[in-house]
């Protein structure tokens, strides 16, 4: 089956709608590339940084889910940070997925970053998201980046 357009009207008009659709194909595309989310930090289980927890290294717990916007906008400035101090003991724990963890964190609102000295006991807590200067603060204060 063959499909034909047929316009009504002078070459002006045909000329016009062509280039409106060109336009259209290119605002789609340009629209797909600039909505790309930046990426963010994934989420860990709780049972693999059993290990990690009270081994000489201070960590940083953030508690909260893959589905909460404040979350995400941490989730965003964690993994930068990780992205520039790897070995950064900086962890996402999902806890809509473990609950039995906020229970034993005592968290009662998304997102909150549970601080952890090198013994594994808890320093501090955060209820909120951070900035990025105040979360770089708080980092260095507890030594877990220098």
């Amino acid at each position: 089956m063959k499909l034909t357009l047929y316009f009504k009207g002078n070459f002006m008009t045909k000329y016009i709608f062509t280039l409106l659709t060109i336009l259209m194909c290119f605002n789609a595309c340009s629209n797909e590339t600039q909505h790309k989310e930046a990426p963010e930090l994934p989420p860990v289980k709780y049972q693999s940084l059993k290990g990690l927890i009270g081994a000489g290294e201070p960590i940083m717990l953030e508690m909260g889910s893959t589905d909460c916007g404040s979350c995400k906008e941490m989730g965003k400035l964690l993994y930068k940070v990780k992205a520039k101090f790897p070995c950064a003991h900086i962890y996402f724990v999902d806890i809509k997925k473990e609950r039995d963890i906020a229970s034993m964190y005592n968290v009662r609102m998304m997102p909150t970053q549970i601080f952890l000295d090198a013994e594994g006991t808890v320093i501090d807590t955060h209820i909120g998201p951070y900035e990025s200067k105040q979360l770089m603060e708080k980092l260095k204060i507890v030594g877990i980046i220098k």
